[in-house]
């Protein structure tokens, strides 16, 4: 029976990390009537060094933030909270997939290695299947738990836990709301 469905897919503007995979998916969904893309084009650089410096980046980390993210304030900001001051920045990440994982490291290998079991079961299981799998792992993910990289949510009777990445709600509020013609759409259904 069809049902109204909303999917948004999220991804960097950057063509040349796409996968053959990806590419040929996304070909189809913009020749596909059903699918309204919307493109956000990152805000003026002044904005995202303010962001940086409100969030108590130096000028000079701002400035570097900024140029390793692209101008992306949520990987930029991102790149500020975990990075440490006398980071390498080479070693630091360029995408929010990258953050994500660089994140993931630093919590230590317990955590790696749970993230890396909850990642093949699909990136969201029972409490009791990863119990299942090793009385310790829900211990391990603790520190993922605490950081907001994994999440503990119900559906239905079961616990669940999922990747997610709390920060990146509001850049979801943020395209619907640089898209009110999609917002209208969705409203009618």
């Amino acid at each position: 029976e069809p049902v109204p469905l909303l999917l948004v897919v999220s991804h960097d503007a950057d063509e040349s990390r796409f996968t053959s995979a990806f590419r040929t998916r996304r070909a189809a969904w913009r020749h596909d009537p059903r699918w309204h893309a919307v493109e956000l084009t990152p805000p003026p650089h002044a904005d995202v060094l303010r962001l940086l410096a409100q969030a108590g980046a130096s000028p000079a980390r701002a400035e570097t933030f900024c140029e390793l993210a692209r101008d992306n304030p949520g990987l930029a900001l991102g790149l500020h909270a975990v990075a440490p001051l006398e980071a390498d920045l080479a070693s630091l990440p360029r995408t929010h997939d990258g953050l994500r994982l660089f994140r993931v490291k630093q919590l230590g290998d317990d955590a790696l290695k749970a993230c890396g079991t909850l990642a093949a079961l699909g990136g969201v299981a029972p409490m009791g299947a990863l119990n299942a799998v090793s009385p310790t792992l829900v211990v391990s993910l603790q520190p993922a738990l605490a950081a907001g990289i994994v999440e503990s949510v119900t559906g239905g009777v079961l616990q669940l836990l999922r990747f997610s990445d709390t920060r990146m709600r509001p850049s979801l509020a943020n395209v619907l709301a640089q898209a009110p013609a999609l917002g209208a759409k969705l409203a009618d259904g």
